[in-house]
């Protein structure tokens, strides 16, 4: 019985690390979207963030000129801050609708997202206890 509790916890910890893993991996696919939505804008000529992050840029340039890994660090933050802290209106914020758009679907698929991971660590604690309390109760019967 200890054995596949064990065995459990490994499965249950290896889980909740693929999910963080998981997490990870949604933010890069979303800072790339975002970065796509703004090249394509661009190439329209329309206002992107490309475009307006000069303002707020450390040295005071578009962010089009910038090298590739610099892009992709901005649109990693863009990416990280929508989808832990919510409705974020920083410095790197969607500037047409559908940039806006965009950000709203990334906004509420992370809300799931992490209602799920919610409920599977409640469950995995819930087991816990359990395992816990049988375990406990076998000490009191020795």
């Amino acid at each position: 019985m200890i054995l596949s509790s064990s065995f459990e916890d490994k499965k249950n910890y290896n889980f909740l690390a693929f999910l963080a893993l998981f997490y990870v991996s949604l933010n890069h696919i979303a800072a790339c979207v975002m970065h796509g939505i703004a090249v394509y804008e661009n190439g329209r000529g329309g206002l992107c963030l490309l475009k307006k992050l000069a303002v707020t840029n450390v040295v005071d340039q578009p962010l089009i000129d910038e090298p590739a890994f610099i892009q992709y660090i901005n649109f990693i933050y863009w990416a990280f801050s929508v989808s832990s802290g919510g409705s974020y209106a920083g410095d790197i914020a969607g500037v047409t609708s559908f940039q806006k758009s965009f950000e709203i679907i990334v906004m509420l698929f992370f809300r799931v997202y992490f209602t799920f991971i919610s409920a599977e660590v409640a469950t995995i604690f819930a087991r816990a206890y359990v395992s816990f309390k049988s375990n406990l109760d076998k000490v009191f019967q020795f």
